[in-house]
């Protein structure tokens, strides 16, 4: 394995622990959606492991890195009334069960009730998770950098959302406004994810609970399916990609305390699997493609899907080395604002 002293290679310090000395992780990474041309590599910091994305892209060309339907929507699945027809289904079938699924595990590790509670999702794309939310009572507000799915939560949702990057997130809210804030497999795509950290810590009150939905690079299935992994074929979009220690340092460093790391669902992290060997089933091809071989890719990803169930129960529960997780970090309460 190839090793470098420094950072040159990669063109700047680690995002999660600021180390400079890589060895080479995985070479040859193609953009999965076809959508970017080129190829990257993935490089390990031998202090906390995170990979980071080599050559790292600057941060204006990001947002030229997605494609205009990215995220999985309802009203965006395609233009046929056998494309919208599958698209509901699986909304109902898959997506929704997840979000549920995701905000009854965040109620149940934060203790938050929901009523009366103020939420705010970064990247929140198509706004369909903060429905679940929503449903139990938290006052919901969203933000995501592409106006298109701003404009969807907004005017199809009728939920409030502002479109800026999380460098300026601060600038949209004062310090102290939410009680909860949650992002959802972001922190990936940010070339500064440190300061994402530190601007959540900002935002919320004291007590208050910051909850990331991160891949982990020290999974299981990071190993063994290595350049072929979705979350790396991702690259040039996704720009690092931490282990559970990182994003626990990380957290930390921002002032977090209770910082816990736990699985995200099994259906979650199969998908991941189903993503990985069938390339083609992303949402992004189903939006254009119109043709019976599309639906068929489709259908084998979520055969894959189901296929890799038990092995990511047996990754999630008994080696406790997932895929992709939920960091749960709490910001400690202003013992000032409570005198004994």
């Amino acid at each position: 394995m190839n090793t470098k002293s420094n950072n040159t290679v990669v063109g700047r310090d680690c995002l999660y622990c600021g180390g400079n000395d890589y060895e080479r992780l995985m070479e040859r990474i193609e953009d999965r959606l076809g959508y970017v041309k080129g190829r990257w590599e993935f490089w390990r910091c031998r202090e906390c492991g995170s990979a980071m994305l080599a050559p790292f892209p600057k941060p204006s060309d990001l947002a030229s890195f997605y494609p205009s339907v990215y995220s999985f929507a309802v009203e965006r699945s395609g233009h046929s009334p056998l494309q919208r027809l599958l698209a509901r289904m699986e909304y109902s079938c898959f997506y929704e069960r997840q979000y549920e699924a995701q905000a009854k595990r965040v109620l149940r590790v934060t203790g938050q009730i929901g009523a009366g509670k103020n939420l705010l999702d970064v990247g929140c794309g198509q706004g369909l998770r903060l429905l679940a939310f929503q449903r139990r009572g938290f006052t919901v507000q969203g933000m995501d950098f592409q106006p298109e799915a701003v404009e969807h939560v907004k005017t199809q949702l009728r939920i409030p959302a502002v479109c800026t990057d999380a460098e300026h997130l601060r600038e949209y809210f004062p310090p102290g406004s939410f009680d909860l804030v949650t992002s959802f497999y972001m922190l990936e795509h940010i070339p500064d994810a440190a300061s994402l950290v530190r601007n959540i810590e900002t935002l919320l009150r004291p007590g208050g609970w910051m909850v990331l939905g991160v891949p982990f690079v020290d999974s299981l299935q990071a190993r063994f399916l290595g350049r072929r992994w979705a979350t790396a074929t991702e690259a040039p979009r996704h720009v690092s990609i931490p282990t559970q220690q990182a994003m626990v340092r990380l957290c930390q460093k921002a002032g977090f305390k209770d910082v816990l790391v736990v699985p995200d669902s099994i259906f979650m992290c199969a998908g991941v699997v189903g993503l990985s060997l069938v390339p083609g089933s992303a949402t992004t091809f189903m939006h254009h493609g119109k043709s019976l071989k599309t639906f068929g890719t489709r259908f084998l990803g979520a055969l894959a899907t189901a296929l890799a169930l038990p092995c990511c129960w047996m990754e999630n529960h008994l080696w406790r080395q997932p895929g992709i997780g939920l960091v749960f970090a709490q910001k400690p309460m202003d013992t000032t604002e409570h005198p004994l």
